[in-house]
C-alpha cells in the first residue's frame, strides 16, 4: 500500500476535532472533541497500547493489551502478499522471517512501503534498522546505553518516597515547565507543589506524556532482562 493510500483511509473533521479510519471499508471514529489532550486518552490503559484486533463497535479497546504493539489486526497486506503483522513502537511491518522469539526478538520483514526491516527487542525497548539484524542489535545496544547512562541514572537512585518537584523534573527530563504545569492540571494535581515518586508512578501511567514514559521507559529498562 502506498503512502497516498493510505492518506485515503484517513479524515479529520477540524471543527468536530473527529478523526475517522477507513477499517476493512467501515468507518471507525475517534472523537477528541471533549478531550483535554486534543487525542486519544490513554488514562485507562494498562499498558498504553492501541487494540483493535476484537473491537466491534469501533472503541480502542486497552484492557487486553499485554505487548508492546499497536494491534490493528494480525495480518497485514503489502503489495498484494499477506504476512503476519508486527507493530511494535507503531512501524507497521510484514514479517518475513522470526529469527528468534523469547526474551529477546529478532524479527526480518517489510514495511509498509517495502523496504527490508529487521527488528531487534526486548520487553521493554526496540531498535529497527534497514541494514541488517546485526546493525538492529547494536541500534539497540546504543540506545539502552544512552538511557542507562542519562535517565536510568536519576531513576535508578529514586525510592518510592523519594521527592519529585518541578525543578528537579524539569532538569532531568528536560521538560519545559509550561508543559510541566499542563500535565499537573491534567492530572490533577495542579495545586502541589511536590510529589513522592510512587505518586509520580500511578499518575504517569494514567496521565501518560512523551517526558513521563521516557521516565516510565527508563525505570522499566533499569530492570534485569533487558541486556541485548
Amino acid at each position: 500500500m502506498t503512502k497516498k493510500e493510505i492518506m485515503k483511509l484517513i479524515e479529520f473533521d477540524e471543527k468536530t476535532q473527529t478523526l475517522k479510519l477507513n477499517i476493512k471499508n467501515d468507518w471507525i471514529i475517534i472523537d477528541g472533541s471533549d478531550s483535554e489532550t486534543r487525542g486519544v486518552d490513554f488514562r485507562n490503559a494498562k499498558t498504553g497500547y492501541v487494540d483493535f484486533s476484537n473491537a466491534k463497535t469501533g472503541n480502542v479497546d486497552f484492557t487486553n493489551a499485554k505487548t508492546r504493539d499497536y494491534v490493528f489486526d494480525t495480518k497485514i497486506k503489502i503489495d498484494g502478499k499477506v504476512y503476519d503483522r508486527d507493530c511494535t513502537d507503531g512501524l507497521n511491518m510484514g514479517i518475513t522471517k522470526v529469527i528468534s522469539k523469547g526474551r529477546v526478538t529478532r524479527l526480518e520483514g517489510i514495511s509498509l512501503y517495502g523496504d527490508k526491516t529487521f527488528l531487534y527487542k526486548t520487553q521493554n525497548l526496540a531498535y529497527h534498522s534497514w541494514i541488517s539484524i546485526e546493525d538492529a542489535k547494536e541500534g539497540y545496544k546504543r540506545k539502552l546505553k544512552q538511557i542507562k547512562e542519562g535517565m536510568g541514572k536519576w531513576v535508578k537512585t529514586l525510592k518510592d518516597n523519594s521527592i519529585i518537584t518541578d525543578e528537579i523534573f524539569h532538569e532531568q527530563t528536560g521538560s519545559c515547565y509550561p508543559g510541566i504545569k499542563a500535565w499537573k492540571e491534567r492530572a490533577g494535581i495542579s495545586d502541589k507543589k511536590e510529589i513522592t515518586f510512587k505518586e509520580f508512578k500511578e499518575l504517569a501511567t494514567n496521565n501518560p506524556t512523551p517526558e513521563t514514559r521516557r521516565v516510565m521507559t527508563a525505570l522499566e529498562v533499569m530492570k534485569e532482562g533487558n541486556d541485548a
